[in-house]
């Protein structure tokens, strides 16, 4: 299941389409009209989408930060 949302706050929709796999070719044929920049998640069926910019988001990375910090407090 592919979820694409967008638009602006006050008519921010949702789009859901049912695809059997995750190829580059169903964002590609979706947004192929597209005029403005995506936020993803770094799915690499994302990249190469030469007509879109790509925004990505840092959630994950955030994620990876927040484990070191656990990691490297000191236990008293």
């Amino acid at each position: 299941m592919w979820l694409f949302g967008g638009g602006p706050p006050k008519a921010f929709s949702w789009v859901y389409q049912y695809h059997p796999g995750r190829g580059s070719h169903i964002p590609r044929a979706f947004f192929q009209d597209f005029e403005g920049g995506l936020h993803i998640d770094g799915y690499a069926g994302y990249v190469g989408m030469p007509q879109v910019p790509l925004t990505g988001c840092f959630a994950h990375a955030r994620r990876k930060f927040f484990d070191v910090a656990q990691s490297s407090k000191k236990k008293r």
